[in-house]
């Protein structure tokens, strides 16, 4: 008897698992956290003199990832299970964001406040581009894409170059992260906040 209702609350447990969007791309939000963990190792091995900060933030991120991890099948319940797997992960994120934020800030400061806003600037017209044309005209996406990613690459590597080759990370690749690590924290919220179908 006791097998058989084990049985059918793992039963259960799948169902719900699997009607949730949350926790079927759970395992994506945690592998791109991981790609712009990857990011800050790069940030402390050429750019940062001391790398014990992104010692910490990785630790914290990692401890994080854990408890996203083991949240969802310990929980005793499906809204406790989406809390410990919800705030973790917008946890690591604003980590994220605050890293590459603070290393942008660091570049403006040691290579200059006029370089690092050209390069704001550059970023913000690229992914506007990005944005309106997605939007407005589906049909020239990816061409937008395309050059506006160029435009990102060129503007920045010349800004870069006119500041000092050091500063390619700080206000090239820093700002991206930032951004991209920003929008994440959105999508999981919203995600998170999605209706399902065990809600009823």
């Amino acid at each position: 008897m006791a097998l058989e209702q084990g049985r059918q609350t793992r039963e259960r447990a799948v169902a719900w698992w699997e009607n949730s969007s949350f926790f079927r791309k759970l395992w994506s939000y945690l592998a791109m956290a991981g790609v712009f963990a990857l990011g800050q190792a790069l940030m402390a091995w050429v750019f940062l003199s001391s790398p014990r900060l992104t010692f910490c933030f990785l630790a914290a991120e990692l401890v994080l990832a854990g408890v996203a991890i083991v949240a969802r099948p310990l929980a005793s319940s499906r809204a406790m299970a989406l809390a410990w797997c919800k705030w973790p992960l917008l946890g690591i994120y604003a980590l994220l964001t605050g890293y590459f934020a603070f290393v942008f800030a660091l570049g403006c400061y040691w290579f200059g406040t006029a370089n690092g806003a050209w390069s704001a600037l550059a970023l913000s017209l690229a992914l506007a581009a990005v944005h309106c044309a997605a939007r407005y005209r589906p049909r020239w996406s990816g061409w937008a894409q395309s050059a506006a990613s160029l435009s990102i690459m060129g503007t920045n590597a010349w800004i870069s170059v006119k500041a000092g080759q050091a500063s390619i990370l700080p206000f090239a690749l820093a700002p991206m992260f930032c951004i991209a690590s920003a929008v994440f924290m959105v999508v999981v919220w919203r995600e998170a906040a999605k209706p399902r179908s065990w809600d009823g």
